[in-house]
């Protein structure tokens, strides 16, 4: 069954590509949300690395990532999303929510260490990418209609913590360094 949307339409918002209205001093309206969302990620540059470079030097094993899930959740906030913690009966785990749309786009946010290594899998810089990227998108959520959602996964390394988490999401972007 296939199920009409903006994407699905070929229509960014309420415009077709070929209707899109002129922004930016002749940009089409893709090319104006393009550039709105790069702005944005440009914008939360040094907070997004100072995130990873927090997570790497404080490493929180499985299921005890309480300063990570902090870190995240606190600079999401700060750029709008809603945040609902201890979901899926874990403390630490989290989804992040901004924009209005049907189409979700989820990013998964791992933030625990390894022990004795700390995050030699890159989990800060997952969580600092994932964040990154629901950032920039969400600035263009509600002109596309898409919801951008992050979760917070504990315990990726020792739990299956992020299976928990994310089950309501149909698919998730998943970050890999």
């Amino acid at each position: 069954m296939h199920t009409k949307n903006h994407i699905s339409e070929g229509k960014l918002g309420p415009y077709s590509h070929q209707e899109a209205p002129q922004a930016y001093g002749g940009e089409t309206a893709s090319i104006a949300l393009k550039r709105t969302a790069r702005d944005a990620l440009h914008r939360a540059q040094r907070d997004i690395v100072g995130l990873s470079h927090q997570l790497h030097a404080n490493p929180e094993l499985a299921f005890a990532e309480y300063e990570s899930a902090r870190a995240i959740t606190d600079l999401l906030e700060r750029h709008g999303f809603d945040i609902e913690r201890g979901i899926a009966d874990l403390e630490t785990a989290f989804v992040a929510t901004s924009g209005h749309g049907e189409l979700v786009v989820a990013f998964c946010a791992e933030m625990d260490a390894l022990p004795e290594v700390g995050h030699a899998c890159g989990h800060n810089v997952i969580a600092a990418a994932s964040v990154a990227a629901a950032i920039a998108l969400a600035e263009v959520a509600d002109s596309v209609g898409v919801c951008v959602k992050v979760f917070g996964t504990p315990a990726e390394e020792a739990g299956g913590g992020k299976s928990s988490c994310w089950k309501p999401a149909r698919s998730m972007a998943y970050m890999r360094p």
